[in-house]
């Protein structure tokens, strides 16, 4: 059963209402349930793929500030576990739950929603690790006295400008990625887009081809 949206004084006799949870629900269920894989390969790996690059940005930025503060192999899973992971798996939930379940269902704005992934993507898959990782690597540095940081609750603003310091080698490189994911989380929607497009147009000819076979 294909879904669309119409009004109800439009809708065909034998016709189901469903309400946009519902709605969500079901074609989530054919989406992956559907035999051609090819068909939903954006919907059923966009999210993932995204997460990937959130956890590979946690790993470069985590790698950064643990060299400029001299951390070696000191507290090396303690740093990797927030600033990886954590990242990783909020890219992955909330692309899910703001942007793939939109795409499910029609008539939505598809270029508005490229761009609430896009903004969420930058900033959990960048942003994020960014704040982290001074957080991660200066309580540490200090635990094992690997480099002489400013107390924070005496000096913030000298471990702010440490930190500002530290961080402007990698400026662009930092810009690039956050544009960066944003683009590739808006083509990775649009894909996502097409895929459930692709089902629903397929699962529409095969509702016509069996209501003629049946007349």
């Amino acid at each position: 059963m294909a879904l669309l949206k119409g009004k109800h004084s439009e809708r065909p006799s034998d016709a189901i209402m469903l309400s946009k949870e519902d709605a969500v629900i079901y074609q989530l269920k054919v989406m992956r349930g559907w035999e051609d894989k090819s068909d939903t390969f954006a919907f059923r790996y966009g999210g993932a793929f995204l997460a990937s690059i959130s956890a590979a940005t946690g790993i470069y930025i985590n790698n950064h500030y643990r060299m400029k503060f001299k951390l070696h192999y000191y507290g090396r899973m303690s740093s990797y576990l927030p600033i990886v992971a954590l990242p990783a798996t909020l890219s992955l939930l909330f692309h899910t739950q703001f942007v793939t379940t939109e795409v499910t269902l029609p008539d939505k704005c598809i270029a508005c929603i490229e761009t609430r992934a896009s903004a969420i993507q930058a900033m959990v898959g960048c942003v994020f690790p960014l704040i982290l990782g001074p957080m991660a690597a200066i309580p540490l540095a200090m635990q094992y006295n690997t480099y002489d940081v400013p107390y924070i609750t005496k000096e913030p603003l000298k471990v702010f400008k440490l930190v500002q310091k530290m961080t402007r080698p990698i400026g662009n490189i930092l810009m690039t990625i956050f544009l960066g994911q944003a683009i590739v989380a808006s083509i990775v929607t649009y894909f996502e887009a097409k895929s459930v497009l692709r089902v629903q147009r397929k699962l529409a000819m095969l509702e016509d081809e069996l209501e003629h076979r049946r007349v």
